[in-house]
């Protein structure tokens, strides 16, 4: 799964598309516990020296595949991941167990577990569907998968501060994960100028 051959194909493909020589920030979406973190930091590393990519991330990796990922690359001398890319926003999301996280593919979100290495690291997460896909916005209407008792709960008391302080539930969401003690960096994704410019307002 993630094969030389996979890492360079990907790699390949990225650069004809976004038409680059080089790419900035380069992600794993994926993780593979089955192949040594060792590996594939080799590998990425060797794609750095030949001038393809500068930094690279892990998305859906766990917080103890980082760490062993970045101690390895420590104890060698060579590049560790510089972020990490879950998903991760002021739901409360169904509990997966250990075995379930380290399944490979597996799409994770940020857990306790992953809050206090991150805190502990300072390594920066970049995380993606922060506004709960919508849900904040929406009175906690939809979507309907994360119509939770404790879900409904966070967005009822989303909106009553945003209320107090003239500002609009999605942003109290989005201030919440910019106020954590490690670096944090909403990924936003809208097609629309007023979301965006309600989004801007979380700052």
């Amino acid at each position: 799964y993630l094969s030389k051959y996979r890492i360079e194909a990907d790699i390949d493909d990225s650069l004809g598309r976004l038409q680059v020589d080089i790419i900035d920030m380069y992600w794993l979406h994926r993780d593979d516990p089955r192949i040594d973190v060792g590996s594939i930091l080799e590998i990425l590393n060797g794609e750095v020296r030949r001038g393809r990519i500068r930094f690279f991330g892990g998305s859906n990796w766990t917080s103890q595949r980082l760490a062993e990922a970045n101690d390895y690359a420590a104890k060698y001398g060579i590049r560790g991941f510089v972020a990490s890319q879950p998903r991760w926003s002021l739901l409360q999301y169904k509990p997966m167990t250990q075995e379930e996280r380290l399944k490979p593919g597996v799409l994770l979100y940020l857990n306790e577990s992953d809050r206090k290495w991150h805190t502990q690291s300072q390594l920066p997460v970049i995380c993606y569907g922060p506004t709960g896909n919508g849900f904040f916005a929406s009175g906690g209407e939809k979507p309907a998968q994360h119509r939770t008792p404790e879900n409904q709960t966070r967005c009822e008391r989303a909106t009553q501060l945003a209320a107090k302080i003239h500002a609009t539930p999605n942003q109290v969401a989005l201030a919440w994960l910019m106020h954590q003690p490690f670096p944090v960096i909403p990924i936003l994704g809208t097609s629309k100028p007023d979301h965006l410019q309600d989004a801007l307002g979380a700052g």
